[in-house]
C-alpha cells in the first residue's frame, strides 16, 4: 500500500511538472530567452515535443493609435504587437509567445540590452519576467496556454497579441524588436507544438524633418505616413501647455482640412490620428500652429 502511496505521489508531482512547464514562458519556467535577441534562436530548449516550423509567419511591429510604424517618438506611448496564423496541416488552438524590444546595439548577441519600458497593464495570460544569467533583458511571455483570436485551431487560425510601451529617452537611437510564436494543440499532457520565430524589425529615433526649423515651442515632431491612405499621425513634444492649430494645406495655399483648432494642450509627449479618407490625392503639407510660430511638415495622399 505505502509503495503505491508513494507511486501516486510520483506520477501527480510529475504531471504538475510536465503541465507547468508549458503553461508559463521559458523565460520565467527556465531563464531562457527564444526570441532570438540574445543570439540564441529556437523554442526546444530540450524539449521533444517543440517543433521547429516555416509555417506560422510571425510578425512583430510597433503600432500607434493602431498604425504600424518604423520610427518611435523619444518617450512616447505605443503598442509591441506580435501575430501570427496557422499556415500548417496540424490544429493548433492555443498559443504562447516571447516578445522583446532591445537597443539595436547589441542586438541578436549575448550584449543585447532593454530598450524602452514595457507597461504595467498586462492582458491576464501574460507577464513581463525579467532577465536572468545571458538574458539582461525582460521579456514578454504567456503565463498560461493562450486561446487563438480567431479560427478553431485549424487552417487560418489567427493568433495575436498586444502589449503597451513605452519608448526610450532622445538620443537612445534605433531599437529592435524580436518575437516568437508557438502554437499548440491544446491543453492537455499530450499537446503537440509548432515555433517560429518572428524576423526581427527595425524602428528607428524619430528624427523632426519640416520644411522649416523646428520650432522653439517642441521637442519633437513627426508625422507618419508620410504616404497617406485612410489615416495620418502625429507625434509631438510640448516645452509647455499651448493652444494647437494644425491644418492640412495643399500645395496652391489653400486650407484643405483643419485637424485641429486652437486646442488646449498640456506639455508632454502626444501622439494625434486624423482621418483623411475623404481628401484628394495630391501633396500636402501638415501645419502646427503654436502660439505664434508653425512648423510644417509635407505629405501625400494616395
Amino acid at each position: 500500500m505505502k509503495i503505491k502511496v508513494l507511486l501516486f505521489l510520483f506520477f501527480t508531482a510529475a504531471l504538475s511538472i510536465i503541465l507547468s512547464s508549458y503553461r508559463e514562458g521559458p523565460m520565467k519556467h527556465s531563464g531562457w530567452d527564444g526570441t532570438g535577441a540574445d543570439g540564441t534562436t529556437g523554442c526546444s530548449n530540450g524539449s521533444s515535443c517543440h517543433n521547429s516550423t516555416t509555417s506560422l509567419s510571425p510578425t512583430v511591429e510597433l503600432d500607434s493609435a493602431g498604425v504600424a510604424v518604423t520610427s518611435y517618438q523619444p518617450g512616447g506611448s505605443y503598442t509591441v504587437k506580435i501575430s501570427a496564423i496557422n499556415n500548417t496541416t496540424g490544429t493548433f488552438g492555443y498559443f504562447g509567445f516571447q516578445l522583446a524590444t532591445v537597443s539595436a546595439t547589441g542586438a541578436g548577441s549575448a550584449a543585447a540590452t532593454q530598450a524602452g519600458i514595457w507597461g504595467t497593464s498586462l492582458p491576464t495570460d501574460v507577464q513581463n519576467t525579467p532577465g536572468s544569467g545571458r538574458n539582461s533583458f525582460p521579456v514578454i511571455e504567456h503565463n498560461t496556454a493562450i486561446p487563438a483570436v480567431s479560427g478553431s485551431g485549424g487552417a487560418g487560425t489567427i493568433y495575436s497579441e498586444s502589449i503597451p510601451w513605452t519608448a526610450p529617452a532622445a538620443g537612445s537611437g534605433p531599437i529592435e524588436i524580436f518575437g516568437v510564436i508557438n502554437a499548440v494543440t491544446g491543453l492537455d499532457i499530450a499537446f503537440l507544438c509548432d515555433y517560429q520565430g518572428a524576423t526581427p524589425v527595425t524602428i528607428n529615433e524619430a528624427v523632426a524633418t519640416g520644411i522649416n526649423a523646428l520650432s522653439d515651442k517642441l521637442t519633437g515632431f513627426n508625422v507618419y505616413p508620410t504616404l497617406m491612405n485612410d489615416n495620418v499621425t502625429m507625434a509631438f513634444d510640448l516645452r509647455d501647455a499651448s493652444n494647437i492649430t494644425v491644418s492640412l494645406i495643399s500645395l496652391d495655399g489653400r486650407t484643405a482640412k483643419t485637424l485641429m483648432s486652437q486646442e488646449p494642450i498640456g506639455q508632454g509627449t502626444f501622439t494625434r490620428s486624423f482621418d483623411v479618407n475623404g481628401l484628394a490625392t495630391g501633396v500636402y503639407l501638415i501645419r502646427m500652429e503654436i502660439e505664434n510660430e508653425a512648423v510644417v511638415f509635407k505629405v501625400v495622399k494616395e
